[in-house]
């Protein structure tokens, strides 16, 4: 039996990544990713990436996300996406406004 290198695909990135700091045009600085508030938490979950600006990656031919799904498959002999949900909807957390200010984006959501 082989053994192989499996990865993972992570569906955000951190705001000090290199892909941020590269495509600073694609992030939203203003709002962060997170949960909805719930039955554990009033305020939900605060998880500190970047929103994505869809319209932007959407505007570009996701040429980025095909970039880095590429790169994923030649470092690794497979890889899971991590959150796949998070590509069509994404809980973004207004950080000026607050967590009642939060919503839903998504590349499905048109956002």
């Amino acid at each position: 039996m082989d053994a192989g290198v499996f990865g993972d695909f992570p569906f955000m990135v951190s705001g000090d990544s290199a892909d941020v700091w590269a495509r600073q045009k694609d992030f939203r600085f203003d709002a962060s990713v997170g949960a909805p508030p719930d039955a554990f938490s009033e305020t939900g979950q605060d998880w500190g990436f970047p929103a994505y600006r869809w319209r932007d990656i959407a505007a570009g031919g996701f040429r980025w996300l095909a970039q880095r799904a590429r790169r994923n498959a030649a470092l690794y002999d497979g890889y899971r996406v991590d959150h796949l949900v998070g590509f069509f909807r994404t809980y973004v957390r207004e950080n000026a406004r607050g967590p009642r200010h939060s919503r839903l984006q998504g590349a499905a959501v048109g956002a």
